[in-house]
């Protein structure tokens, strides 16, 4: 069957990551845990000067300093959990948002393209036209001829509008006028043939493909003749199989590992920069330098 190399919600943080969460939770932590051993030894010269006998400050000192190393252990916890929320929930596109349809169009896909020589990386971040955020892909499907860029939607209700329109009216829906997918899959195409027509035979094509997993719409779209639009999964894979199978193999298995590994590399890349865009004001603040995960 089809081989998922990149799930929807994995490796959705760089190479990186964790290293400088680990970081600044080090520093962090280490402050208050000094802090906490000045305090601890203040209170303890007090008690003897004045208070306390020695089995007496034994027993206390062991009592703080299971409080302390607790306390550490909880801290870090909650510092790592903020800092990874402050870092996802500060570019919308690097959270992972709730399934539209793609954990059923994954499903069908491994299920209709039993061949292991598809790939398909899931959820694959790509340069956006706003500085500030990345694109994303949905899903990319490498074959045995061609590579598939594939939007996923689930959209209810007619879908109206023209191929050459950025927004298409969606019927039944709180905000009408919605981005066109088609439109917007077209830069998602030139991102990803940018990265690896230099890998792929001349033969292949790079296919802008979108897809509406919700069985009850209906596709209302002008001027798409011979375009990859459909709002049926089962005819859309069908169709793959059948354009891949029709001629002998020419992405040989070298080929697709070598685009496999380029748009990795990209992927993580972009967020190893957008992560350090995001946090440069806190790493500044515990003097960490930008790290590389290359």
């Amino acid at each position: 069957m089809a081989e998922i190399i990149k799930e929807r919600d994995e490796k959705n943080s760089s190479l990186v990551f964790k290293t400088v969460q680990r970081k600044i939770v080090n520093q962090e932590s280490n402050f208050k845990t000094n802090i906490n051993c000045v305090i601890l030894f203040l209170v303890l010269m007090l008690g003897k000067v004045y208070y306390f006998q020695l089995d007496q400050l034994l027993f206390i000192t062991a009592v703080l300093l299971i409080f302390s190393l607790f306390y550490r252990s909880a801290y870090e916890k909650d510092y790592l959990k903020d800092y990874e929320i402050y870092t996802t929930v500060q570019n919308g596109s690097l959270n992972i948002r709730g399934d539209r349809g793609e954990d059923e169009f994954r499903d069908k896909l491994v299920e209709i393209l039993s061949d292991d020589q598809f790939k398909v990386l899931n959820n694959i971040y790509i340069p956006s036209t706003n500085e500030k955020y990345l694109g994303q892909i949905d899903s990319l499907l490498i074959g045995k001829r061609n590579i598939y860029v594939i939007e996923i939607k689930k959209w209810k209700g007619k879908i109206e509008g023209d191929l050459s329109d950025s927004e298409w009216i969606v019927e039944n829906n709180k905000e009408p006028k919605r981005k066109s997918p088609y439109y917007q899959n077209k830069y998602h195409v030139k991102e990803v043939r940018k990265l690896v027509s230099d890998l792929l035979p001349k033969e292949s094509q790079i296919m802008n493909v979108i897809i509406n997993m919700e069985r009850d719409a209906v596709f209302n779209i002008t001027n798409s003749d011979g375009e990859w639009i459909f709002d049926d999964v089962e005819q859309l894979l069908e169709l793959i199989k059948e354009v891949e199978n029709k001629e002998a193999s020419i992405i040989t298995p070298e080929i697709s590992d070598k685009i496999i590994n380029e748009i990795l590399q990209s992927h993580f890349e972009l967020l190893e920069e957008i992560e350090f865009k995001i946090n440069k004001r806190l790493l500044a603040k515990y003097n960490l330098e930008y790290i590389s995960g290359n």
